[in-house]
């Protein structure tokens, strides 16, 4: 019995093909990196004021960047190595979007000097980005590099602006709330960026190019809302269901890149309930209210605007315009109309006076028989002079009798 070549024993030198061919050192090179730089950070355990075993690790790493960066280059258009290229410009998109943690590191550290390094950093991992993207030939556009960049500064200054919160002797729950927001509102940037600039966001990117492309797009989000979940340890704030809401509204928007299907579909549908029914519990601690006598800002409220938003988007987009501004209407009249018990209060008043309008008697009735009588006959003279005017403007023509 023969034995298929492919399941043939492989032998030193058949092991030795399968390493050149699929290569995994640059994958185990990534992970032993990561884990060093977590293992060495958690061990130093760093107080407040000392940076320097914490510039010593992000200048280790950025070193390590540029390597990758550059070795990427190199190998990426290679004709017999383009797939390592590749790999190593993807894996390097776990550590320009702050994978490490490391970011967040310095500005807790010392809020002044780790606010410079950040927006540094920021610089820097917008400058990797275009190069990155330019070596894929990826034509880099201003608007895709104006929603990368949103991206990564959404990302780098979240740090910044919830240690400046806590500072302030102020709970950081409604700052941590709005930053879901702002983290949900990412994909809405992006397919609004889409819609106006038509073919300018590189989306025409095929192959290699069109995976390095959707990881850099996908991959700061996903970051964001890592990072939004570690600040909620770090500063030992509660976290509430509601908070998911912006991320369900923000992926059915995003779902609208994808196809028409029935099943994309059913789920732009659910996402929209789904925030709906995290907002249920309502918490009182990301309840806002702005001014005094106008109704409060509570997430299920937020989330029933952006839901409505979102389903007027993804279900009724030729429409838009119009439940835009049927919103813009009701919500006006929720805000500025009267509260919802003065509105039953009305109501009850003209129910009760229609009811005493309402006749009792056989008398009652018939003056209500002859009042609309004389109604009718008023009516009908009015139908019988608008014909008569029309009759003028349009004189019937005469017929012409058959032959």
């Amino acid at each position: 019995m023969t034995t298929h070549p492919e399941m043939r024993p492989r032998g030193p030198d058949g092991y030795l093909r399968l390493l050149i061919d699929h290569n995994p050192f640059y994958l185990l090179s990534a992970v032993l990196m990561l884990l060093g730089v977590f293992m060495v950070n958690s061990a130093e355990n760093m107080h407040p004021g000392d940076l320097t075993k914490l510039l010593c690790l992000l200048a280790v790493l950025n070193v390590y960047e540029l390597l990758v960066i550059g070795l990427g280059r190199v190998l990426v258009w290679k004709p017999t190595v383009p797939r390592d290229g590749v790999t190593l410009l993807i894996l390097e998109a776990l550590f320009f979007v702050d994978g490490t943690f490391l970011n967040a590191e310095a500005v807790m550290t010392r809020i002044g000097i780790g606010t410079f390094i950040n927006l540094g950093l920021l610089v820097l991992a917008v400058g990797k980005t275009a190069f990155i993207l330019k070596t894929m030939r990826i034509r880099l556009t201003t608007p895709l590099l104006a929603f990368l960049s949103l991206q990564l500064a959404a990302l780098f200054l979240l740090p910044v602006v919830l240690k400046l919160e806590a500072g302030s002797d102020r709970s950081v729950d409604l700052t941590l709330y709005a930053a879901w927001w702002v983290a949900g509102l990412m994909p809405v940037a992006y397919e609004v960026l889409s819609r106006a600039f038509a073919g300018r966001m590189g989306a025409k990117a095929a192959g290699k190019s069109a995976a390095l492309r959707l990881v850099y797009v996908i991959l700061p989000f996903v970051s964001l809302v890592a990072h939004i979940g570690f600040m909620h340890w770090v500063y030992k704030a509660d976290f509430y269901a509601a908070e998911l809401a912006p991320i369900f509204l923000g992926l059915a928007v995003s779902l609208m890149r994808i196809d028409d299907k029935r099943a994309t579909l059913i789920w732009r549908l659910a996402l929209p309930a789904g925030a709906l029914i995290v907002c249920l519990q309502n918490p009182a601690a990301l309840q806002v209210e702005f001014l005094r006598g106008f109704p409060t800002l509570t997430p299920l409220r937020a989330a029933m605007v952006g839901a409505y938003l979102t389903l007027s988007y993804v279900c009724f987009m030729q429409y838009m315009l119009y439940f835009l501004a049927g919103g813009i209407i009701m919500l006006g009249a929720a805000v500025f109309g009267p509260s919802v018990a003065t509105t039953v209060s009305v109501a009850d008043g003209c129910l009760a006076t229609v009811r005493r309008m309402i006749p009792k008697t056989p008398v009652g009735w018939g003056i209500v028989c002859i009042a609309g009588s004389f109604a009718l006959l008023a009516i009908g003279a009015v139908v019988s002079w608008i014909s008569h005017l029309r009759g003028r403007t349009n004189p019937p023509t005469a017929q012409v009798p058959p032959t």
